[in-house]
């Protein structure tokens, strides 16, 4: 009760962010084992491209001399050989940070994909509890509970956060 009288923002910061947690984790465990859960299997998404880079990272070197480049067919501007000469071999195809990321949890862990996912859902109700204390600061305590609610309940938010890919930690 001490808490409470000291400082009510901390008991609701906490209370936000177990409640985030629980509709977050809620929700990976209904799709979890499900086509959505092995989306980063299929070759042609940007997930598939991250674990594919964060592989060569782990095995070729962290300097990536050879970066990973991938010929998705969703374009279909060119055939792979044109795509191949328009972009240069020694640069990312795609900005690196989060396949360090996936390649430094690999090297970590063996199976480090659940892993990662929850780091991920972990950050959202982080987020959840960001945009409650900005709408307080901001507007007042309704504004903070109305803001928290939607960002909670916000179906993308929670959605992108356990997929492999680099919005959900953004």
């Amino acid at each position: 009760m001490k808490i409470i009288r000291a400082n009510p923002t901390i008991v609701a910061a906490i209370l936000i962010f177990v409640l985030a947690l629980c509709i977050r984790f809620g929700y990976w465990s209904q799709y979890c084992g499900t086509a959505l859960d092995r989306w980063h299997e299929w070759d042609q998404t940007d997930m598939s491209t991250y674990l594919e880079q964060a592989h060569l990272l782990r095995t070729d070197g962290w300097l990536a001399k050879a970066p990973f480049r991938p010929y998705h067919l969703w374009p279909a501007s060119a055939s792979e050989q044109k795509w191949a000469s328009w972009v240069n071999s020694s640069v990312f195809y795609q900005a690196p940070a989060y396949s360090y990321v996936l390649a430094a949890a690999g090297r970590l862990f063996d199976d480090s994909l659940p892993l990662v996912k929850a780091v991920q859902l972990i950050i959202g109700a982080g987020t959840c509890v960001l945009i409650f204390l900005i709408a307080l600061r901001l507007a007042g305590l309704f504004a903070g509970c109305l803001a928290v609610i939607l960002a909670c309940l916000y179906a993308p938010l929670f959605y992108f956060e356990p997929q492999l890919l680099r919005v959900g930690p953004g």
